[in-house]
């Protein structure tokens, strides 16, 4: 036989051993065969009253009524007034009432419900072991290898966490490394700016002087061209005018030379003005 067959054998003769020692000492899990036949009726009207649905809902209501100091008569007429439909009569509730109550209070019923109790706990106890013997025998190794690939798993997530931790610390870092040098190339950017500006601006105040002086030059040339030329246009005039008088002359009898005189020195005379 095998190590596991031998370990469910006996595992399996401890268990009934056990089990045939709790009813035979405690009874067995319900009500006994004496208490049975000694209280029967008495119990059938307990089940018969407990189990209908006027007094689930009046046991429903008890608790509440007990802390309000309500009377038991208030608590059953508000349940038939709730529930007008119910089978069992509100006298005969009201009797059952009081039956339940002296019914679960006798010693017998008493020690008989205490008894179950035991005998309850300890074969859930009894079921308890079993399984955590078997658990104990057959569950290490795929519970241990269940426990290894959870912790693995769990290892992996931390490991994983921390190199995102880590990589998430480095890119910090070079962005505020970035943050800095672009706080130094603002600061350089600006003074590079401002001397740019400051450049231009004397540039732009040399070429405007200089704009200034040739505009001044121009304006003094274009006055003398000007007054030049108005010089120029008077002595066309002048000179006409002096032709016309002197033909108007001569058609009048003078002689072209003593006009050619008068003409030749009202020439020297503009060429001194000139």
């Amino acid at each position: 036989m095998s190590c596991t067959k031998r370990f469910l054998v006996i595992l399996g003769v401890a268990y009934l051993v056990c089990g045939v020692v709790l009813i035979i000492t405690l009874g067995p899990p319900g009500l006994t065969r004496k208490y049975r036949d000694t209280y029967k009726d008495d119990h059938e009207r307990y089940l018969e009253v407990s189990k209908s649905d006027a007094y689930k809902l009046y046991a429903e209501l008890r608790p509440l009524a007990q802390r309000e100091g309500l009377p038991q008569e208030n608590v059953i007429e508000k349940v038939y007034r709730e529930h007008p439909g119910l089978a069992l009569p509100q006298s005969a509730l009201a009797a059952g009432i009081a039956f339940v109550d002296e019914y679960t209070q006798r010693p017998e019923y008493v020690q008989e419900q205490r008894r179950m109790a035991w005998f309850g706990a300890l074969f859930d106890w009894l079921n308890t072991l079993t399984v955590l013997a078997l658990i104990l025998r057959f569950a290490p190794k795929p519970l241990f290898a269940m426990l290894d690939a959870k912790i693995a798993s769990l290892q992996k997530r931390i490991d994983a966490s921390a190199k995102a931790r880590a990589d998430a610390t480095a890119r910090k870092t070079a962005a505020q490394a970035q943050v800095d040098g672009l706080d130094e190339d603002k600061e350089r950017l600006e003074e590079e700016g401002e001397a740019l500006l400051a450049r231009v601006l004397g540039d732009i105040h040399e070429e405007a002087g200089e704009a200034i002086e040739q505009i001044a030059r121009d304006g003094a040339s274009r006055k003398q061209e000007e007054e030049h030329r108005a010089f120029l246009h008077v002595k066309e005039d002048l000179v006409e005018k002096t032709l016309d008088l002197v033909a108007k002359r001569y058609r009048e009898g003078l002689t072209p030379e003593s006009e050619a005189a008068r003409l030749d020195r009202f020439l020297n005379v503009l060429e001194k003005a000139e």
